[in-house]
């Protein structure tokens, strides 16, 4: 190939200068209902790789060409293809309603393909940084279960005293029967009271020893 011949054809070869002229030519046949030869135009364009704007413009054409031309799933194509190259582009003001419709429905599936997109899965700690602190778990706290728990041993501790008072105090009646008048009656009614007390609250106690025992061990 000469040098000459070389030279011709990048001269030739389109720019995207040439593409906005074909995609306003191709928007002027369209407007004038020449489908045929504004799809000529417009493909021609999208040869040229032009700018985004200019992209999504001739797919948003070729989008309503298709669409006249009875082919709903092309049209959606087109649409969609135009979405993603200028989010912000919309149809021309004398576009059909039924033409409106199919576009809208291709921006609401493309922001549902968007949205479906999995984030990658997050990298371990060792991998992201190589320094980062690892967070150590919180040791957990056994007041609760140590307080519990010794509220428990001084009931249990309070029953026994108890219990064994109730016990001394049968003693204490044993041995007053067997031998009369040797307490006096302040003496017998004193010991009486304090074992009739002890025998309410030394079950009391109790229960509440278990009680305190049972929780310890269940909030350790």
């Amino acid at each position: 190939m000469s040098t000459l011949t070389a030279l011709a054809l990048m001269l030739a070869a389109p720019t995207s200068e040439s593409a906005a002229k074909l995609v306003d030519e191709g928007v002027a046949f369209y407007r004038n209902f020449q489908d045929t030869r504004a799809e000529a135009k417009l493909r021609a364009a999208l040869l040229v790789e032009p700018p985004a704007q200019l992209l999504a413009q001739a797919h948003l054409y070729l989008g309503l060409i298709a669409f006249n031309a009875l082919k709903p799933v092309e049209a959606r194509s087109e649409f969609e293809l135009a979405i993603a190259d200028d989010s912000t582009i919309e149809l021309p003001i004398q576009a059909s309603p039924k033409a409106r419709i199919a576009f809208a429905e291709a921006r609401a599936d493309l922001a549902n393909q968007l949205a479906r997109v999995v984030p990658a899965p997050a990298l371990p700690v060792a991998l992201t940084d190589p320094y980062a602190e690892v967070a150590k778990p919180t040791p957990r706290s056994h007041a609760l279960g140590w307080t519990l728990g010794a509220l428990g041993v001084a009931a249990a501790i309070v029953a026994v005293v108890g219990a064994m008072e109730v016990v001394s105090y049968d003693s204490f009646v044993g041995s007053v029967n067997a031998a009369p008048g040797s307490v006096t009656a302040s003496a017998a009614a004193s010991a009486r009271a304090s074992a009739q007390g002890w025998q309410v609250a030394a079950p009391i106690c109790g229960a509440f020893a278990v009680a305190g025992v049972v929780t310890a061990a269940v909030t350790w």
